[in-house]
């Protein structure tokens, strides 16, 4: 099947990946995506109030929001309002749902909030769960002992024998343990540990539990969807007013460094209102170019056809640019030959194009009309000639080139970048 023509850039992993999702290391100057970044999570936040909070803190509260709470229907942020009887409750103002319907209902807002949120913190599910995790905490707490004495008395034993057999005795070691003894005492403890059965807490089935009969009728405009029992899962309702609001999960904060000198490449700032965002955020796209396919021609068998691909230079210095290609067995690719560069980018050239500068950088040679198509301020139209030597479904055709320029330190950076252009189907 056909594919769409579409231009993708590789990483150092060898893996695709558009230009908007990579990285790039000033360090190793390398292209990186997101796998071959370590993640680190430097905050919470609360995508509705912005409130951010440390790990204890987010770990505290389940990693949700102390304060927030989205609608169990449509899972927007609910608002608490006031009624007529000057009680609050909390509605959507999306979907018009409100608490009011489950007696979700305080004189004061701070106490509806903590109403909503005791249900999640004293419920008998929790409690349960509580209970079990302790069950298991205390079983092996008791196998953690029972190694530790096992390779104690292994290791008492071994130095016994050691000892005897260095005196040359017949005689069993003496001591408190016998090898004989030791190893009965080892199967007898195993014998008795399998016949341990963990007591397990049975769950209580409660009022709001109810068995669907085969011959009940089903309102199916009332049943909730996997993504509404989901958010609660403790109870998990199967009708629409059984819902229950449920506080608002935060999001997180990351930094990403490069594995291999360990530089951070994405840094943000710790509280998500700061401006700017992030103190340092090297992704690809204000480095490296971004080339898009601007004229696709016919592929025919054994006929040359000219592509023309675009490069525009996102950095405010120029860009020495040369290109290499690799030998395929289905296509053959013919790149400019003579390396050319890439104008800086100037925001002022967009209100006043006589500010632009004309002038060809030292050590490069004047623009070829065989290679160079077209040339205004940042952006460079370049022709690649393309012949197909079989027909196929879809061909695609890697070409790699390497970038010089001077970066913030005023130091010459050289960076290898691979895109892989899929240009579509090759007609006879």
């Amino acid at each position: 099947m056909a594919t769409s023509p579409s231009v993708t850039y590789l990483c150092e992993c060898q893996k695709r990946f558009p230009l908007s999702e990579l990285y790039f290391c000033e360090q190793c100057s390398k292209v990186l995506c997101r796998l071959c970044l370590a993640e680190e999570i430097d905050s919470y936040y609360c995508p509705h109030c912005l409130e951010n909070m440390p790990s204890s803190e987010a770990m505290l509260y389940l990693n949700k929001c102390s304060k927030c709470f989205e609608c169990p229907s449509c899972f927007n942020t609910l608002s608490p309002v006031v009624s007529s009887d000057q009680r609050y409750y909390f509605t959507c103002q999306f979907c018009r749902w409100d608490s009011a319907i489950l007696g979700l209902v305080e004189e004061r807002p701070d106490q509806l909030i903590v109403k909503a949120f005791s249900r999640e913190r004293d419920g008998p599910h929790r409690h349960e769960a509580a209970k079990l995790i302790e069950k298991f905490r205390k079983i092996s707490s008791e196998v953690q002992k029972e190694k530790e004495l096992q390779a104690r008395l292994k290791r008492r034993s071994t130095i016994g024998l050691i000892v005897a057999s260095a005196s040359n005795r017949r005689q069993p070691p003496t001591g408190p343990w016998k090898w004989e003894d030791m190893e009965a005492a080892l199967v007898q403890k195993e014998t008795q540990q399998k016949s341990k059965h963990v007591q397990t807490i049975a769950g209580q089935v409660t009022d709001n539990e109810k068995v669907i009969q085969p011959d009940d009728p089903l309102d199916v405009s009332n049943v909730t969807t996997l993504q509404q029992r989901f958010t609660d899962p403790a109870c998990q309702p199967s009708s629409l007013s059984e819902l229950y609001p449920s506080r608002k999960q935060l999001l997180t904060r990351r930094s990403r460094r490069c594995r291999v000198c360990t530089r951070f490449v994405v840094k943000p700032e710790i509280n998500p209102c700061a401006v700017p965002p992030f103190k340092k955020n090297n992704i690809a796209m204000s480095f490296i170019p971004r080339v898009s396919i601007v004229q696709l021609p016919s592929l025919n068998v054994g006929q040359p056809a000219a592509l023309h691909l675009s490069f525009t230079n996102p950095l405010d210095s120029n860009v020495h640019i040369s290109f290499f290609v690799d030998e395929f067995a289905d296509v053959s690719v013919v790149v400019p030959a003579v390396p050319s560069y890439l104008g800086a980018l100037n925001d002022l050239l967009e209100v006043n194009e006589l500010w632009a500068s004309e002038e060809t950088p030292e050590g490069i040679e004047p623009d070829d009309p065989k290679y160079v198509v077209q040339r205004q301020f940042n952006r460079v139209v370049f022709n690649f000639q393309i012949t197909p030597s079989r027909e196929t479904s879809d061909v695609e055709v890697t070409i790699g080139w390497r970038l010089k320029y001077q970066n913030a330190m005023n130091q010459e950076q050289t960076v290898t970048v691979q895109t892989v252009l899929s240009l579509g189907r090759v007609s006879p």
